[in-house]
Order: structure tokens, then sequence, then C-alpha cells
């Protein structure tokens, strides 16, 4: 049996620990009401969340909440002309422009790992046929390198 108890933040919840697959899970909440599922992976399952940088993780996901739009913003200017050249059906895709490629992807969870890695993963509405479009964050807190379509 597990006793690990579940931990309150102003940020991120109710953080309870999933036994099943060894990590802490969080519902992060955003002004627009959407929750994002989240996963917290941690190098020492054993030790407590407060000793492994739940503080800065915390951080982390407050500068999230402030910064989502930007992060859209920037999966945006770096998929939108594969989207345009590759994946794009002429009927439907002509009345997308970035703006609303932009607004169609919507973040639908995320993991943070042992170094304070952050992966984003979105929901392509079908613009890729289905992939997740990921971004990564460095945990310095700036994106990595180019978003990338996964699954």
């Amino acid at each position: 049996m597990d006793n690990r108890k579940s931990i309150q933040d102003k940020v991120l919840g109710t953080i309870t620990w999933d036994i099943s697959d060894s990590c802490w899970i969080f519902g992060l909440r955003f002004p627009s009401g959407q929750t994002v599922s989240g996963t917290i992976l941690c190098e020492d399952p054993a030790a407590p969340l407060e000793s492994q940088g739940l503080s800065v993780i915390s951080d982390r996901m407050d500068w999230l909440i402030d910064n989502e739009l930007r992060i859209r913003d920037h999966i945006t200017e770096k998929l939108f002309d594969l989207w345009r050249s590759n994946w794009c059906d002429e009927e439907s895709g002509a009345a997308i422009n970035k703006p609303r490629f932009r607004d169609m992807i919507v973040l639908s969870e995320l993991n943070v790992d042992e170094d304070f890695w952050v992966s984003l993963y979105y929901n392509d509405r079908d613009l890729f046929c289905g992939h997740a479009i990921v971004q990564d964050i460095q945990p310095d807190g700036t994106l990595h390198k180019e978003p990338y379509l996964f699954g």
C-alpha cells in the first residue's frame, strides 16, 4: 500500500500520486476555464515531491499559464507553412489562416520530467491527421528547438 498524501499547490491545485504510473498527476487550470492534465516524473519516487522541486515546477506552470498563447504563436509560425504545403485540404484549408490555425490547436496534456523539462502536447484538431504537436520547454523556461509531430 502506498501512503503518499495528496499535495495542495496554489498553481497546480491538487497533486496526487498515481501508483500505477509511478508519477504525480495534476490538472492545470487556465483562465479560460480549460483544465489540462499534467504529470510530474521524479528522480526518486520515494522522496517527497516538495524536496524534488515542487516550487520550481509550480513557478514553471505559472509561467506557462501566462505564456501559453505565445507558445501557440510560436508553434503556428513554425508549422503553418508545413501544414499549408503538405497537409492542407484545399477546400477546407482555404478558410484557415494563421490566427485560425493558432486557435485550432489546443493544449491537451503536459509532462514535467525530473530535470524540469516540460513537454506540451497539443491536439491538432486533425490539421496533421491526428498527430499530436509537441513543444518542449527547457529547464530555464525557453522553448527548445522546433515543435514536432508525434504519434
